[in-house]
């Protein structure tokens, strides 16, 4: 088995596939459910530059779920990060209405976490102009 820091050098969709598989059906729990939702943010964050728009709809709806399950709550700040980066991803798509719900999911997600005037929010607004 390759571990995250060494090893063979693979593609980040092998590296999030790999670790969803390893982890059985029941799922990860833990650190590694959320070392499995962050490959998979990452391995979406990496499509989305590649402009493999699909895929990378598919990991970060993925690392949503899992994100959601690991921290057992939405309130929690890698939720709004993984819904802008699919917010992102969905305008890249074309489809600009799913694009502003996830964008706004995304404030409504950092202001409950950050408070109103937090950068965090700033920056979530600026998507939605």
């Amino acid at each position: 088995r390759r571990g995250l820091g060494g090893g063979a050098a693979h593609r980040p969709a092998e590296s999030a596939q790999e670790a969803r598989q390893e982890t059985g059906n029941q799922g990860p729990t833990g650190s590694l459910a959320r070392e499995v939702a962050q490959g998979c943010y990452l391995t979406a964050r990496a499509l989305f530059k590649e402009k493999e728009y699909d895929k990378a709809q598919q990991e970060a709806r993925a690392a949503l779920e899992r994100f959601k399950k690991a921290h057992g709550s939405e309130e929690h700040e890698d939720v709004p990060r993984v819904m802008s980066l699919l917010g992102q991803i969905l305008h890249a798509q074309g489809d600009k209405a799913e694009a502003l719900k996830a964008h706004q999911s995304a404030v409504r997600l950092r202001r409950v976490i950050f408070g109103e005037d937090h950068c965090e929010v700033a920056a979530s607004l600026s998507n939605i102009a």
